[in-house]
């Protein structure tokens, strides 16, 4: 078994190892986590570090950040794709469920993130919610 969708990175997991060592007993081979912002990305690259064999890297801006307060979170996340040949793309997508949702900056960042999957050859992870 694999989980394809997951976000290990966030402060609430206290304890990353003692879940990967539950994961593993369960029977879980790998999992993806996924990034949601360039605040984040950091705390992903290190748990793949930590667990090369078991964590595959996703790097994405999440709609729920969008607008992001990052001006080049573009180029940062070109940078950390070149530099992670193996790592996807998401968590990335479309949210209509929260309230006032920025359309055109989702759109525009799902776009871009949709022509990076194509351009680097990389699986995405997509969120949508009443976004259909």
């Amino acid at each position: 078994m694999n989980d394809a969708h997951l976000h290990l990175q966030d402060p609430r997991f206290s304890d990353p190892a003692a879940i990967v060592a539950e994961m593993q007993q369960a029977g879980i081979q790998r999992c993806v986590v996924n990034g949601t912002s360039p605040d984040d990305w950091g705390s992903v690259s290190a748990l793949a570090t930590q667990f090369p064999e078991f964590i595959l890297p996703s790097y994405g801006l999440h709609p729920w950040h969008t607008p992001c307060s990052h001006p080049d979170w573009k180029t940062l996340l070109e940078e950390i794709l070149t530099a992670n040949p193996l790592a996807g793309i998401g968590e990335c997508g479309l949210d209509r469920w929260i309230k006032s949702p920025d359309k055109p900056a989702q759109e525009e960042a799902f776009l871009f993130q949709l022509n990076l999957a194509k351009r680097f050859k990389r699986p995405l992870s997509i969120h949508i919610l009443k976004a259909w």
